[in-house]
Order: C-alpha cells, then sequence, then structure tokens
C-alpha cells in the first residue's frame, strides 16, 4: 500500500499572512508511484492555543488548550465498504475555508503558541494515517490610532540612596521619557534620559532595553515570563558625573502586537527599560515605562503625515501603505519624497527557534512542514528618518 511521493499542501499565491474573516484556498497535491487504498482523505483547518510548563510535581506541570476553530472536509468521500482506492499518478483536491472572526494574532514560544494551520490525513484502514501540515500567520489588527495615550510620551523618574559601611553615599538619579507611548514594528523609538551619580562608587555602565512579559494561564495557575528583544548599550557613569541621553534610537523587530485580544490563556505586554547598572550584588536602579506595539501606524507622525500622497489603509485584506510616486513627482519637494513610507511588509519573528509543529504527528508518517516562524507587521524604516521632529 506505500506512501505517497508527494504529499503537499499548497497555499494559492503562497500566501503566509491572513486577518480574521479572509479565505484561505489552496490545493493538496499527492502523488503516487502506486495505487492506494484508503478509506478517505480529510483537510482540517485548525486553530489553537497551548500553553504548558514544567512543575516540580510528577505531573508534569500546568497546561491549557484553548480551541480557536476546527473544521473538517472529507474527500473524495467514503464508498459502499468503507474503503476507496486512489489511483497511481498525480492527484490535486483544491480546498478552501473562511477563517473565523475575531482571532488572536499567532504567537510561538517555548512555553506556548496561538497557532494556525491546515493538516491533511490519509486514512488508511489498518494502518498508520499519513498526514502533512502546513502553518500560516494570522494578524489581529491593532490600529494605534485608536488609543488615546499612544502619542504621550512615557517615562518617569527613580532615585537610589547608597549605602557603604553603614555610611550613606550620595543618591544615584535617573530621568527617563520615550517620544511617545504607541509604535509598529520597525519603527525606531527615540530615547532621552540622564544619570546623575552623586554616590562614591561608579555606575559601570547603562541600557534601554525592550521588554516582552508575557504572561501564560493555565490550572489556576500563571506564569510570567520576561524576555529582552532588543537592547542598547550606554556608557559609565563616574562618582559624582552624570551622562545624558540624546534622541537615542531603538529599533523595534518585528513582533506580535500587544496585549494579544480573544485569547484567554496567553497575555503580552511590552516595556522600555533604562537601566543603571552598579557593581555585582547591587540592584541596579530601573525605569520601566509600558508601550503599545500595533499593527497600524499613528497617522499623525510626520513620518506618515508628510508623505505626500501617501496613505494607510487600514482594511484587513487590503492593509498596506499605498504610494501614488509618479503623480506626484512634480508637487513633493525632495525632503517631502525622502518621507516615503515604506510599504508595508512581514517579516518573520527574530526569535532564534524554530518551532516544531508536528509534535503530534513526528514520526515516518508525517510529511510537510516540521518547523515554523510566524510572521508579523514591518515597516523598513531606515533609522535616519528618525531624527527628532
Amino acid at each position: 500500500m506505500g506512501k505517497p511521493t508527494r504529499f503537499k499542501l499548497i497555499l494559492n499565491d503562497e500566501k503566509t499572512v491572513y486577518f480574521p474573516g479572509n479565505m484561505i484556498s489552496g490545493q493538496l497535491v499527492i502523488e503516487l508511484d502506486n495505487p492506494m487504498e484508503m478509506e478517505a482523505i480529510a483537510i482540517k483547518f485548525i486553530g489553537q492555543a497551548y500553553v504548558h510548563w514544567t512543575g516540580q510535581q510528577s505531573s508534569g506541570g500546568p497546561s491549557a488548550i484553548e480551541n480557536l476553530f476546527y473544521h473538517e472536509d472529507i474527500v473524495p468521500g467514503k464508498s459502499d465498504d468503507n474503503q476507496t482506492s486512489l489511483a497511481k499518478g498525480h492527484h490535486v483536491f483544491p480546498f478552501q475555508y473562511k477563517l473565523p472572526e475575531p482571532l488572536p494574532s499567532s504567537y510561538e514560544d517555548l512555553i506556548g503558541y496561538i497557532r494556525y494551520f491546515v493538516k491533511a490525513t490519509i486514512v488508511k484502514p489498518g494502518m498508520f494515517d499519513q498526514n502533512t501540515v502546513r502553518a500560516f500567520t494570522i494578524l489581529d489588527s491593532l490600529d494605534l490610532n485608536a488609543i488615546p495615550d499612544a502619542m504621550r510620551p512615557c517615562g518617569g523618574q527613580e532615585s537610589k540612596q547608597l549605602c557603604y559601611l553603614c555610611c550613606k553615599s550620595g543618591p544615584i538619579e535617573m530621568e527617563f521619557h520615550t517620544d511617545r507611548s504607541g509604535y509598529v514594528p520597525g519603527e525606531y523609538i527615540l530615547l532621552n534620559g540622564t544619570i546623575t551619580n552623586s554616590s562614591n562608587t561608579k555606575v559601570e555602565g547603562s541600557s534601554v532595553q525592550l521588554i516582552k512579559r508575557v504572561t501564560y494561564h493555565a490550572m489556576y495557575n500563571s506564569k510570567i515570563v520576561i524576555l529582552e528583544v532588543a537592547r542598547i548599550n550606554g556608557p559609565p557613569v563616574p562618582k559624582h558625573g552624570s551622562i545624558t541621553w540624546t534622541n537615542e534610537r531603538l529599533r523595534i523587530p518585528p513582533l506580535p502586537p500587544s496585549e494579544i485580544n480573544h485569547c484567554k490563556i496567553i497575555d503580552i505586554v511590552y516595556f522600555v527599560q533604562f537601566q543603571a547598572h552598579l557593581r555585582a550584588f547591587a540592584t541596579d536602579p530601573r525605569i520601566n515605562c509600558r508601550i503599545t506595539i500595533g499593527t497600524i501606524p499613528l497617522r499623525n507622525l510626520p513620518l506618515y503625515r508628510n508623505a505626500g500622497t501617501s496613505k494607510i489603509v487600514t482594511g484587513p485584506q487590503t492593509q498596506h501603505i499605498a504610494t501614488d510616486i509618479d503623480s506626484a513627482t512634480d508637487v513633493l519637494s525632495t525632503q517631502q519624497k525622502s518621507l516615503q513610507p515604506p510599504p508595508l511588509s512581514y517579516a518573520e519573528s527574530e526569535d532564534k527557534h524554530l518551532f516544531n509543529i508536528n509534535d503530534e504527528d513526528g514520526n515516518e508518517h508525517s510529511m510537510g512542514e516540521t518547523s515554523f516562524k510566524p510572521q508579523y507587521t514591518y515597516y523598513a524604516w531606515k533609522e535616519s528618518a528618525f531624527t527628532h521632529f
């Protein structure tokens, strides 16, 4: 009875990013060197969230599953004797499915995921089933223009008093702020801050980090994971000295939007953290300010407002920045042309891990993709565009 020489799911136009409510369509391709007996071919459309972390008990730790959608089509249909045969040669089975809405954005991590995929199964009588999987990304739109405080800078102040041999030293004082609170991946965060060291010891260094805080929920338990996703380092601060950060730029890599909506077991928030690094075994003073990472940028920014005839199109199927540069050639100044926004693109997560999407079928009876990284909204701005306006 053998197995196919080719068993593959192909998405139309090789599309990899979808929005809730989109139609997903494609073809299942099967090639056989010999006829194959089977009970049915099933094509399944699956959306699922899952979390699990290791506990100290023998049960293996908390876990949770949230089923987001499930739809199954059976082709070519069962015969009267509950068995059919697929002839030798090339076979193509088209498929399509309208994604429900709302849906949370795709996410992959070592502890949990929000995953979407098409899975085809050849059901064989009395034998192992043959499977193939094709994963894809779903993005839930988060429009920064609908967030009241997205244009407002975030930041704060912090002071730490050092003590040595029961003698108080002068304080280390910090002040820090960002240019706003709402960003999309590909933009740069403008950073301004000062560290004043009135103590009798050197501050070993300074840094700004973009922090992703993920909260996983399972079985009345929660687990918080703090991940650094971007960083820039600053100079040390001598005793009785100070340093100033002026319009330093921190690029936002491809990331899922803040606070994944429509998912009960995974939450994501982002912070920018300004930190003074002290000697070993001392607690570093730091300032945390919460920001929002969205998928649709702020229209009031000079980066987009001065972009000639460009406009932001926010419909879920056509969400991109459309630009008619040719018709504006005689109107735009050289400076305006240089501010044309980059077109919306999608970029893979910069996480170093490739995530196994074949865990349940990871054996010789599985074909197709075995690993996957989701893709996220990304505007490929150059750093030079982010000067102080």
